[in-house]
């Protein structure tokens, strides 16, 4: 018997592990923000919409990366085959890419 999630033999713990040390990153990462914004407060503007730039990317990034573990771990992990799954996806994007293809061709 498997102890895994849904029976697979795949280790799901790599992505969870990842996911868990960029969120102790993006904590620090808001920490030194908040210190920068309280301890320099006649920065200039540039400097400071630099910083806020900065940390809207690295919580994109968090965002981005709690999506993609969602769909790992809750949605995929369930699956016993997700392969052929996937496989169909990137199916589905070429044949997409290829209708933009020919749109952009007609127009030019």
């Amino acid at each position: 018997m498997s102890d895994h999630v849904g029976g697979s033999d795949r280790g799901l713990g790599a992505p969870f592990l990842g996911y868990s040390i960029g969120c102790l990153l993006f904590g620090i990462t808001a920490l030194q923000a908040y210190q920068y914004f309280t301890n320099y407060p006649k920065d200039s503007r540039m400097r400071k919409r630099f910083t806020l730039f900065i940390c809207s990317l690295d919580l994109s990034h968090l965002v981005i990366g709690a999506y993609m573990l969602y769909n790992i771990l809750i949605y995929y992990g369930c699956e016993t085959n997700p392969e052929q799954r996937v496989v169909g996806i990137f199916k589905v994007s070429r044949l997409r890419s290829r209708r933009i293809l020919i749109t952009e061709k007609t127009f030019d």
